[in-house]
């Protein structure tokens, strides 16, 4: 049985100065490397993705969202999701910490 802790995605930024996390995804490539970045996954920030090129799909357990080169998506905080890239799929994914929005 999969435990919601199996599933979550820590922040390896959250301590530091700079909380937020900034990836660059071109298809299975990340910049800073990170391994599981396309498994289903949920965190504790809000997290962006804007789409540089191609698409990617994004699902929860209640939908299944196609994000086209030049939009953008917003995915809440502790939501189970998933992201899935086309072949020429490339995007930057933004994870903002909720204590970086409140003053």
């Amino acid at each position: 049985m999969i435990q919601s802790f199996d599933l979550y995605s820590k922040n390896p930024n959250l301590n530091t100065d700079f909380p937020i996390l900034i990836l660059d995804v071109n298809h299975d490539y990340c910049i800073p490397k990170r391994s599981h970045f396309h498994e289903l996954h949920w965190h504790d920030e809000i997290q962006i993705i804007y789409v540089l090129k191609g698409h990617i799909t994004v699902s929860t357990l209640q939908q299944n969202i196609t994000v086209h080169e030049k939009q953008a998506i917003f995915i809440n905080s502790k939501v189970l999701h998933i992201i899935k890239d086309s072949v020429h799929g490339h995007y930057r994914t933004y994870l903002i910490p909720l204590n970086c929005l409140l003053f």
